[in-house]
């Protein structure tokens, strides 16, 4: 995903025990580049307006500059848009993380896995799913700070973008190709990375100046969600719980780093962009070596994308406990899917030892055998990888 992968916001919601609650309640931030700003529970917030927001803008870029020690070179726009024009604002953003072709090979890939349902129409309705929750959000490309008209974001959800500004002004994350597709693991764990930060930096700026940014505690806000027109096209709870992990796990990447390394740069961090999310997962491995290991970057099929330790992790968590889940994803070195041009789907991981790719190895005979995941293909451990192979043909692939 090029640097426009926004990110959902939303506040804790422990009022209801149920799984998408459950998850809704856990997002902070969502979706990187463009930086979506999805709030969907009560919150104390200073009555204004969104106009406001963009003109008090330079004050709160100050606070930023301070905090970061950072000069902003050129100040974004800002502008407030109705529920049509924020659509379709939004939707020619996304449209150019990933063109139609990327989103279909993606969708293939992702099908014939397992991680999402066969009838979910992808093409249709993920970018529907994001653009309904966006609150606010940052066009990279265009150095602009978008807010909706008929609901106003909370101030450290503006914060949270204008932090996305400072990291394209360094970064320039626009001509970053690994940021390309939505679900594998660069782009999860770049995502990570920007998110985190962004989050970690309003975090703190909320909590140095509360009187500034959560003046009145008394009042309440909820943010108003875009309709979704087809509810078919909610998010599948694997896709969502993702998004979920790439704002809590980015945000415990940097807290854990700080608290590893007090006087850690946050520009070198940046400047390293970690590829893949075992090193989101363990931060202690980013101060020694992020060099990548992605075989992919090796690999000449019609597509492929490294699934990684996140995508793993979070996939066995639907059907075992989070800490054995977490256990059996440690064990991975690298892996790679690939779509070939003969239609089929391989997908290869390699382990740290043959004990490692054996009990990956069953977990997936079990992950096959999981109620409503429909899977087709075949599984085979050689050695310390595992090999899988799902049963597309050339005629589905020449479809796409």
């Amino acid at each position: 995903m090029n640097f426009h992968l926004g990110i959902l916001h939303s506040q804790r919601d422990t009022a209801v025990p149920q799984f998408r609650s459950r998850v809704r309640s856990l997002l902070l931030a969502f979706f990187f580049v463009i930086g979506f700003s999805v709030l969907l529970t009560g919150c104390a917030l200073q009555k204004t307006t969104p106009r406001s927001f963009c003109e008090n803008l330079p004050s709160y870029i100050s606070r930023i500059e301070d905090y970061l020690q950072q000069d902003i070179q050129h100040t974004p726009s800002c502008n407030t848009y109705n529920q049509s024009e924020y659509k379709e604002l939004l939707l020619s953003v996304l449209q150019k993380e990933a063109t139609p072709k990327e989103l279909e090979y993606e969708m293939y890939a992702l099908k014939h896995l397992g991680l999402v349902p066969q009838t979910y129409n992808y093409i249709e309705c993920i970018y529907p799913a994001f653009i309904r929750l966006a609150s606010a959000f940052y066009i990279p490309s265009n150095k602009a700070l978008v807010l909706p008209n008929w609901s106003e974001p909370l101030p450290q959800i503006v914060i949270h973008e204008l932090v996305h500004h400072f990291q394209n002004e360094q970064l320039d994350l626009t001509k970053n190709n690994k940021l390309r597709g939505l679900f594998h693991d660069s782009a999860l764990s770049l995502g990570a990375l920007l998110e985190g930060d962004a989050d970690l930096v309003s975090k703190k700026l909320v909590q140095s100046y509360p009187q500034v940014f959560m003046p009145d505690t008394d009042l309440q806000y909820e943010f108003q969600p875009l309709e979704l027109n087809n509810q078919e096209c909610q998010m599948p709870p694997l896709l969502e719980s993702l998004f979920i992990a790439q704002y809590q796990k980015g945000l415990r990447f940097w807290e854990k780093l700080y608290l590893l390394k007090p006087n850690l740069v946050r520009n070198t961090v940046l400047q390293s962009l970690p590829s893949e999310t075992q090193y989101i997962l363990h931060p202690e491995r980013s101060l020694d070596d992020n060099s990548s290991k992605n075989i992919c970057d090796r690999h000449n099929s019609a597509y492929s994308r490294s699934l990684g330790e996140l995508i793993i992790r979070t996939t066995l968590s639907q059907f075992m406990s989070i800490t054995e889940s977490e256990r059996i994803a440690d064990g991975l070195q690298h892996d790679c899917f690939m779509l070939e041009p003969d239609g089929q789907i391989r997908w290869k991981s390699t382990w740290e030892s043959e004990e490692d790719a054996a009990e990956f190895f069953h977990a997936l005979e079990t992950f096959k055998k999981h109620q409503g995941i429909i899977l087709n293909g075949t599984a085979h451990q050689e050695g310390n990888n595992v090999l899988y192979m799902a049963t597309g043909t050339q005629n589905d692939l020449g479809r796409l």
